[in-house]
């Protein structure tokens, strides 16, 4: 952090769980193009200053990258490969944690908070 001490994220995680998620969209109610799956994570950040929490989001296929975007309009970020063992998201509008309607907690797209490289962790880490 030293090298952007305008960043606010101090912490960004990015989960799936194959055991409990899907691909909706295949046979699915939710999904109006079936033949487009819908990849189901959740994203976890923490502020400097509050921890914005956890949101729901959904990704489609974009070419060579994700187009995730968070329940209730709230937001797209892109998720692109790096290697094998991380990702590189990249926002792509302001973040808002807010529950859809509840208190406004916001990752805004500021310089220094704009892409963040994010590691695989072991699976021993990992909690379904």
């Amino acid at each position: 952090m030293s090298e952007h001490p305008q960043q606010q994220v101090v912490e960004i995680r990015l989960n799936h769980f194959p055991g409990d998620q899907q691909f909706l969209g295949l046979g699915g109610d939710y999904h109006s193009y079936p033949e487009t799956p819908v990849l189901s994570l959740m994203l976890t950040v923490q502020l400097r200053s509050q921890a914005l929490g956890d949101a729901q989001v959904y990704c489609t296929q974009d070419g060579d990258r994700l187009h995730c975007g968070l329940e209730c309009d709230a937001g797209h970020f892109y998720v692109v490969d790096r290697n094998p063992e991380s990702i590189i998201v990249k926002t792509g509008s302001n973040l808002y944690f807010s529950d859809c309607g509840e208190e406004e907690r916001v990752l805004r797209r500021e310089p220094d908070d704009k892409v963040f490289l994010l590691h695989r962790l072991p699976d021993t880490a990992c909690h379904p």
